[in-house]
């Protein structure tokens, strides 16, 4: 199977509103905001206050990928509104 994700993680909701699998949210690594788009197993949809294992891939990895280290938390925001976090629990090295 072509590997197409970036990492896998635990991923929380903590907004108000439930998350669809497809979100895009801007994503905090090191301080650096990029954007990711969500995939969630089991269930397309993330409620208020639930947790996943998914997975992101990111728009621009080559810039920071190397910096992600296995349990680093990665906030995600709409805007200035923190709306999640992920923990991570696998990283994939690939870029494409």
């Amino acid at each position: 199977m072509e590997q197409k994700y970036h990492i896998k993680a635990l991923i929380t909701n903590i907004s108000d509103k439930p998350l669809l699998s497809g979100y895009r949210p801007a994503h905090d690594i090191n301080g650096y905001l990029t954007t990711g788009m969500h995939k969630y197993t089991d269930n397309d949809k993330l409620g208020a206050g639930e947790s996943v294992i998914g997975y992101i891939t990111f728009i621009t990895p080559e810039l920071y990928l190397d910096s992600i280290k296995k349990d680093n938390i990665i906030d995600f925001y709409e805007g200035s509104k923190k709306t999640g976090y992920a923990t991570v629990l696998e990283i994939y090295k690939k870029y494409s």
